[in-house]
């Protein structure tokens, strides 16, 4: 149970074992490899908001017995700045998200969960123009084994442009892209694992890329990759550990890496696979554990190759200081 795990976890101390350093050096090593071979693999952007919280009713302490209806919601939401490698489609991001569950009992669950990130331009008078939104929906089943949570669904992403009518005026030409892609997702979670002194969640997540949009204006930057409608499918991992600090303080990381396998474009998408690309993205965060929700503070860099707002596509290579409100 969560919220047992992690109290058992503040409550030892020592030095890190040797193999626990090796591990922590290993896994150092291979997320600095990612970033090295990032220009080489061309990374290739999931839709944003990523998954930062753990949404899955099935991982919450103390599930009840018996058949329930609408028995628990979970919600996360926010706020942050880009201090590094902003341009002029990134200056602030707002996210939300959350999940509801339909019906469950100890060991399955339905749930529906979405999650909302609104990017925002310095494009304005008061250099705070909302820009672009990302969305995404799904409604997941999802079963417990042991200490192992498996989630089944489909879930849908999209974006949409807001105001552009800035940049139409700056540079007279009009810029527009509208993204929808969704398909079949299976997610592995387990957990928290406790290796003293240190709390580890690790994630994975596949996904079978069924629809694909990708409209464009102007109209001749469609041909222009990378581009949605190449998508097959992707493959993310993720694990998050954290150290106490205090009785209701930690510190900790999250490193994540995705890849994402696309076919040939222009051209038929499930004729072939052109190309695995990766995105890393690593996080540093101080958190602080209340009764009902957790309040951190974070620092995150990521690599996009496409930012899913420029046309032509266009790079990102981002850091975002912000806050975030998670649930316990």
């Amino acid at each position: 149970m969560r919220r047992h795990a992690v109290s058992s976890a503040r409550e030892g101390s020592g030095a890190f074992p040797s193999p626990l350093r090796r591990s922590c050096a290993v896994a150092l090593l291979g997320f600095l490899a990612l970033i090295a071979l990032a220009p080489a693999l061309r990374a290739q952007s999931w839709l944003y908001p990523e998954t930062l919280a753990d949404l899955s009713p099935l991982l919450s302490a103390d599930r009840p017995e018996g058949l329930r209806f609408l028995p628990s919601t979970r919600f996360w939401g926010e706020t942050g700045h880009y201090i590094a490698g902003r341009d002029e489609n990134h200056r602030w991001h707002e996210a939300i998200g959350g999940a509801i569950e339909l019906v469950g009992a100890r060991d399955w669950s339905v749930w529906f969960e979405s999650s909302v990130l609104l990017a925002i331009d310095p494009n304005n008078n008061i250099a705070f123009n909302p820009r672009a939104f990302f969305w995404e929906e799904g409604l997941m089943l999802g079963l417990r084994s042991g200490a192992d949570v498996w989630s089944f669904g489909f879930r849908q992403r999209c974006k949409h442009d807001i105001d552009n009518i800035e940049l139409l005026r700056a540079t007279g030409v009009e810029q527009q892209r509208s993204i929808i892609y969704g398909g079949l997702v299976a997610r592995w979670e387990r957990d928290p694992m406790r290796v003293a002194p240190v709390t580890l969640r690790p994630l994975a997540e596949a996904n079978l890329v069924l629809l694909t949009e990708d409209q464009r204006f102007p109209v001749a930057t469609r041909v222009v990759g990378p581009s949605v409608n190449a998508f097959l499918g992707a493959l993310r991992l993720r694990v998050t550990g954290d150290l106490p600090l205090a009785a209701d303080v930690r510190c900790g990381l999250t490193a994540d890496a995705r890849f994402t396998l696309l076919g040939p474009w222009p051209g038929t998408r499930f004729s072939g696979v052109h190309a695995l690309r990766s995105e890393p993205a690593l996080e540093g965060f101080v958190a602080i554990d209340g009764s009902a929700a957790t309040f951190a503070v974070f620092a995150r860099a990521a690599v996009l190759d496409d930012d899913f707002i420029s046309t032509p596509p266009r790079s990102a290579k981002l850091l975002a200081l912000g806050i975030r409100i998670l649930p316990r």
